[in-house]
């Protein structure tokens, strides 16, 4: 067999197999499938622990994190850049926005910590430069926190109270 078809073979293989750990195709011929779905499986709760440990409030507070992180693994490949913390992003991004509304004030403060230092870049997650503002709301405290991001000059944090309506 000339090389090239070799390596063609090779790689065909190798695509199958990582297809099959991933949890996105059958098991390659001479492979048990009872063993490759218990490795599938150790990747995937390899990856939400590395979530978790990243996203912790999020881990904590999100009903059924593990489950719902779960179900988004099987569908969403591994961003390529930014680790486990792109990941939780693009996980908090996918969530349905009455979820992602009802997430408490831990985890909303984790996501505009993120968004502040992180742009979002089509591989994952990138180091923002520049000026960067970011916000979010509250429910919890009553409160409304604004950050900056400056150049040289580092992180500035505010937190205002929320202006409740008032009945006449």
């Amino acid at each position: 067999m000339p090389e090239t078809a070799s390596r063609e073979k090779i790689r065909a293989e190798q695509s199958a197999l990582l297809s099959a750990l991933l949890g996105n195709g059958r098991a390659p011929e001479g492979f048990d499938r009872s063993r490759l779905l218990a490795a599938a499986e150790a990747l995937s709760q390899k990856r939400s622990r590395a979530v978790a440990r990243a996203w912790p409030a999020l881990a904590r507070t999100l009903p059924r994190f593990q489950g719902r992180f779960s179900e988004f693994a099987a569908r969403t490949p591994l961003p390529g850049e930014g680790g486990p913390i792109a990941d939780g992003r693009a996980f908090v991004r996918a969530l349905d926005p009455a979820l992602a509304a009802s997430l408490g004030d831990e985890a909303r403060l984790e996501v505009l910590s993120v968004d502040l230092r992180f742009a979002r870049v089509s591989s994952g997650l990138a180091p923002r430069r520049g000026i960067k503002l970011a916000s979010a709301r509250l429910v919890e405290r009553g409160r409304f926190v604004l950050a900056v991001l400056l150049p040289w000059l580092g992180e500035r944090w505010f937190s205002l109270p929320l202006l409740s309506a008032r009945s006449p």
